[in-house]
């Protein structure tokens, strides 16, 4: 008798393995860096004063910079994409085979609701700068401060429904640095740098913790044959 195939399994499993092996985290947490890292050098007193003079002085100039600036950011992006490509088809996968990761459907009320904190976060702070309960450089924080929030509400969600623990971890982790980011006395730009480095330092863990467990599972599975 033939055993029934449980698809919802299948495609659970099928969708964690595109995050099993902790490299999709090291990709994100570059992707945050580089993203966080431009908005502090841009909103920083240097970076401004750059940004205007170019703009003044050489308007040419600075348009091809700007269009030279998102064509390297998109080819970093893609070409670590097929980097990673490479490296599980060279070693994690070199014995199963190359199967497409099924990428993970989002859940959307888990969206919604990260998009509803964040957004709270930022009116709420607005409105109490607007009368006065609140100075405006708090207030400004609250936008990085909102935007780790709402990651690590939806990290967080992705760990349940992945049923993968250390997602959860990331999420708290990036819930705790959104306290920091919005209650240290930073400056706007400065801000933005915390939360590019806090955030690479937290995924850089999450995919340096995975990708050990994945080694030393292929190493087992060697070990076996």
């Amino acid at each position: 008798m033939d055993t029934p195939i449980d698809l919802d399994k299948l495609t659970h499993q099928t969708q964690q393995r595109e995050y099993l092996d902790g490299l999709r985290d090291l990709h994100l947490g570059m992707v945050i860096l580089i993203l966080s890292l431009l908005n502090w050098f841009v909103l920083s007193p240097a970076g401004a004063t750059l940004l205007v003079k170019t703009v003044r002085y050489n308007k040419d100039l600075s348009i091809v910079g700007m269009i030279g600036l998102l064509g390297l950011f998109i080819l970093i992006i893609f070409g670590t994409e097929r980097v990673m490509e490479r490296i599980r088809r060279a070693t994690l996968w070199k014995e199963s085979g190359f199967v497409k990761p099924l990428r993970y459907g989002f859940n959307k009320w888990m969206v919604l609701a990260a998009t509803v904190i964040m957004l709270a976060m930022i009116v709420g702070s607005t409105w109490l700068m607007a009368i006065g309960k609140l100075p405006q450089e708090t207030a400004l924080r609250s936008i990085p401060a909102a935007a780790s929030l709402g990651t690590g509400v939806f990290f967080f969600g992705m760990g349940r429904s992945l049923k993968l623990q250390r997602y959860k971890l990331v999420g708290v982790a990036g819930v705790l640095l959104s306290i920091f980011l919005y209650f240290y006395p930073l400056s706007f730009a400065l801000t933005w740098f915390y939360l590019g480095i806090g955030w690479a330092l937290i995924l850089l863990a999450s995919g340096i913790w995975a990708l050990r467990l994945a080694l030393l599972e292929l190493k087992r599975g060697a070990a076996h044959e």
